[in-house]
């Protein structure tokens, strides 16, 4: 998990956390708790400004992991496979995108619905919006490296801190 966060709350779901995948072996699972991602994005500034920043860079590299695996099952899977994945894809893009926009129309400071919840909108909220969105895409991130490692029978990152 990205740790754009280091609460105590959040700490105790990354050691708890999975992301399920079809794929049962254990060589991908290590491979994936020892991502050089998880490890570049460790927040010593909590500042709601870092906090945000941090996020959205850690959700920028995952996407860039689920782009190149989309590249490498591209040479593996049929046209009409690999079509039907884009189309999961796109969907989950919209998903995402959709999301996002709504959470940060709640949480954010100012909202207009503080005057329905006072759980929304707050300084405390608002990063969150964002670091729950890499974690999102976190998690897509590693059910597109499942099915990459399914057919090389390896984990290749290509960020680079």
């Amino acid at each position: 998990m990205c740790t754009a966060c280091s609460s105590s709350k959040v700490e105790a779901l990354q050691e708890t956390e999975t992301v399920d995948t079809v794929l049962l072996e254990a060589d991908f699972y290590d491979a994936i708790s020892n991502n050089p991602i998880d490890a570049a994005f460790i927040l010593e500034d909590e500042s709601a400004e870092n906090r945000i920043k941090q996020a959205k860079q850690c959700s920028d590299a995952w996407m860039a992991e689920i782009e190149n695996s989309f590249n490498v099952l591209e040479e593996y899977l049929s046209e009409e496979d690999y079509a039907g994945l884009c189309s999961a894809y796109e969907g989950w893009k919209q998903y995402i995108d959709d999301m996002f926009a709504v959470e940060q129309k709640i949480y954010y400071v100012g909202s207009e619905y503080l005057a329905i919840s006072d759980l929304a909108g707050g300084s405390l909220t608002y990063p969150r919006v964002m670091e729950v969105k890499a974690q999102r895409v976190r998690d897509y991130a590693i059910e597109m490296k499942a099915l990459e490692y399914t057919f090389t029978g390896n984990v290749e990152w290509i960020y680079v801190q």
